[in-house]
């Protein structure tokens, strides 16, 4: 009976690993540009070339820094950082946070003071 549970338990140690990354509703960072976006759908060009489309519903949020937004905010050309979910109909964002704009802002020498390098 033991000899029979030992190459069992090998078994689940090689497949358990798989199914735990494979298992729905496991969160997922992207990062990228903004292509095209609609009220339930956003596509991005990934930082490493891909392009992925996302699926947007009412339980999205939606951040610009840590300041509420909607998708209504997201625009063509907008850097963001998207949290997603793999559901049964595919990606599904959790949460859009929109690149906030604040440390170009913070970066840029006053006005009328000249840059330094």
């Amino acid at each position: 009976m033991r000899t029979a549970s030992v190459p069992f338990a090998m078994i689940l140690l090689v497949a358990l690993p798989g199914a735990m990354l494979a298992h729905e509703g496991h969160e997922h960072k992207l990062m990228g540009t903004v292509s095209a976006v609609t009220q339930t759908r956003l596509d991005l060009d990934t930082q490493d070339g891909h392009k992925e489309t996302v699926t947007l519903d009412k339980a999205t949020k939606c951040l610009r820094g840590k300041q509420p937004a909607t998708v209504q905010d997201i625009k063509v050309g907008d850097r963001v950082v998207v949290t997603l979910v793999d559901g049964p109909q595919g990606k599904v964002a959790k949460e859009v946070l929109l690149a906030s704009g604040d440390k170009e802002v913070e970066t840029a020498p006053p006005a009328g003071e000249p840059h330094k390098h």
